[in-house]
């Protein structure tokens, strides 16, 4: 399993060697260079297109004919001093290099194609040891109570976006790819060849600090490599990630979802929770771990229950608004709303915190609005089903930062509520949207407050 997988065989054919490299991603043989006689060509897609894209070196020995030359390109042949026609290229000219195609010659394929495969069967044969070796791992670990507990507890510390947010959990899984070499079919993320920006620096932060303490420590319980614990541990991790964030949801929303039977249902019931913001992220992937937990036949992993659950979002918020437009056209006193977005625009911070107030009352609350000053970061305080919510009003010209966020945290804990969230007749800025999910707030900006108003206020 130590195979050097940077020096590849040499492959000798009639127009030359082929020197073959291993794929960054995939660790395996599939592309790699012409060698001919002072020229280079990089194999792009040999078994498809039978195309080379070509560096012209300035030593050759081949005999090199101009069939046709403009301002765009210049159509060269090669042949040897027999005669013989070794390639024909397109020759596009850009700054110090000569980048075009080359036709390889029709038999040297099945050649070159035979090596290839036969690097790779080398290659399959020890992937299957790796996830044999993996897999007997696995269970090793849950036999071993202190490293099972290790594990489980370091979800407890690590942070949550690795887990919550698509972009680093997929980020973090680009980064156990390009670190290991045998294991890339255990991975459940696709388009390895995304960069996801600071996502991925802070993935690999990740990966050289805590993660790769905690593989350290496991590995030496177990006994088994660094790369093998790598993936047993991200394994484990993802098992227990679970129902640590089915949790999560329960005890917050729980008993919403006690008669669902189904995804659809579970969906359906989560975007008509008013204390959800159903396009968050964070949500919609706490729905997806609570459903792979609750409907464990669906066999459905984290990122393809998070595919289905998103899609579903959107039906279903599409569906409540047609029912809602539905019940306005059917209530035969019909009329304009009496107060839109644009007329809150004109409120001062009192005038708005009272409309919020009176907001939340027509949606089933009992509310109050707590005193102007020293209110401790909540406006009003909203009840119903035994759950009191925090809510701070900011009627804002600017988009709110996470100070607005930070208020609301402390009045949570001041006045003993169960839930917060912060309104504005604006937007969130991203620092207070990250700040939000990580704290459990719900964040509702102009988009959301107007659709409250439209159904509410009619």
């Amino acid at each position: 399993m130590n195979t050097d997988w940077d020096n590849s065989d040499l492959l000798s054919t009639y127009v030359g060697k082929v020197k073959y490299y291993k794929d960054k991603h995939t660790h395996s043989y599939s592309h790699g260079e012409l060698l001919l006689e002072g020229y280079r060509y990089t194999i792009l897609d040999l078994i498809d297109n039978k195309t080379y894209e070509t560096i012209l070196e300035p030593e050759y020995t081949y005999k090199v004919s101009v069939v046709e030359h403009n301002t765009e390109y210049t159509h060269l042949t090669i042949s040897k001093n027999d005669g013989s026609l070794i390639g024909s290229f397109m020759v596009n000219f850009y700054r110090s290099r000569v980048n075009g195609k080359a036709v390889l010659i029709e038999d040297q394929i099945p050649i070159i194609e035979e090596h290839i495969n036969a690097l790779n069967r080398k290659f399959s044969n020890l992937v299957a040891i790796f996830e044999t070796s993996v897999v007997n791992g696995i269970e090793t670990l849950k036999a071993d109570v202190d490293s099972y507990q290790i594990i489980s507890n370091f979800l407890n510390i690590c942070d949550y976006k690795y887990f919550l947010d698509i972009d680093y959990f997929r980020a973090f899984e680009k980064k156990i790819r390009i670190e290991t070499k045998f294991g890339t079919n255990l991975i459940h993320s696709e388009s390895h060849n995304v960069s996801y920006g600071d996502a991925f620096y802070e993935a690999e932060s990740f990966f050289e600090n805590e993660f790769s303490m905690l593989i350290r420590i496991v590995s030496a319980n177990i006994n088994v490599s660094f790369e093998e614990c790598i993936f047993i541990t991200w394994t484990i991790l993802k098992e227990l990630s679970v129902v640590y964030f089915s949790n999560i949801l329960i005890q917050d929303y729980g008993d919403y979802f006690i008669n669902c039977n189904s995804i659809g249902e579970c969906v359906n019931v989560y975007v008509q929770i008013d204390t959800i913001n159903p396009d968050s992220m964070a949500n919609a992937s706490l729905l997806s771990y609570y459903c792979i937990d609750k409907f464990p036949k669906t066999n459905l992993n984290f990122l393809e229950m998070y595919h289905r659950v998103c899609s579903e979002i959107s039906l279903a918020k599409d569906q409540v608004k047609l029912n809602n437009f539905r019940s306005l056209l059917l209530n035969t006193h019909t009329m304009k709303s009496s107060i839109a977005i644009d007329d809150i625009d004109l409120m001062n911070g009192h005038e708005f915190e009272h409309f919020i107030s009176s907001l939340f009352a027509k949606m089933g609350y009992s509310t109050y609005v707590t005193k102007g000053s020293g209110d401790q970061g909540v406006d009003v305080v909203a009840e119903k089903n035994m759950i009191k919510i925090g809510i701070q009003a900011k009627c804002y010209s600017n988009s709110i930062t996470n100070k607005a966020v930070q208020e609301i945290v402390a009045g949570i804990k001041h006045y003993n509520l169960s839930k917060g969230i912060v309104v504005t007749n604006n937007y969130f800025t991203e620092s207070a949207q990250e700040l939000a999910n990580s704290n459990g707030i719900v964040l509702w900006d102009r988009t959301i407050l107007k659709e409250k108003i439209e159904n509410y206020f009619k």
